[in-house]
């Protein structure tokens, strides 16, 4: 089954559809000093490689809830779920239940392993 959900990773954030960026997203690009590319990979669903696009995306996880900047929240993440079809809502649990539990003292480093763990998952 292909998870559809376009806004899987950040759905309370990024308006994929005319790619503009949120406020949140423009104050953690400043915050962090990201690029173009920085915010183009967040919109695009790509897993971060770079000190400064894991930072930012720290940064945008914690605003919408799914990081507190040591540990992944679950709790955070299914509730951007609420208004999505049981099936989704299903798919994000899963999701949700196998990213449980990641954690790590670096932020950074966090906002890659949750990105890790949530990117692969929308195509189940």
């Amino acid at each position: 089954m292909k998870f559809s959900l376009v806004l899987c990773l950040l759905p309370a954030v990024i308006l994929a559809q005319d790619k503009q960026i949120s406020r949140e997203e423009e104050t953690c690009r400043e915050q962090e000093g990201a690029s173009d590319e920085d915010v183009e990979m967040l919109q695009s669903f790509m897993t971060p490689e770079t000190r400064t696009t894991k930072c930012y995306y720290s940064c945008v996880m914690q605003k919408i809830g799914y990081s507190d900047g040591q540990r992944f929240d679950k709790e955070g993440f299914l509730s951007t779920a609420v208004n999505f079809s049981s099936k989704d809502r299903e798919t994000m649990q899963r999701i949700a239940d196998q990213c449980e539990g990641t954690t790590n003292e670096d932020h950074c480093e966090l906002a890659a392993d949750i990105a890790e763990c949530i990117i692969p998952s929308r195509q189940n």
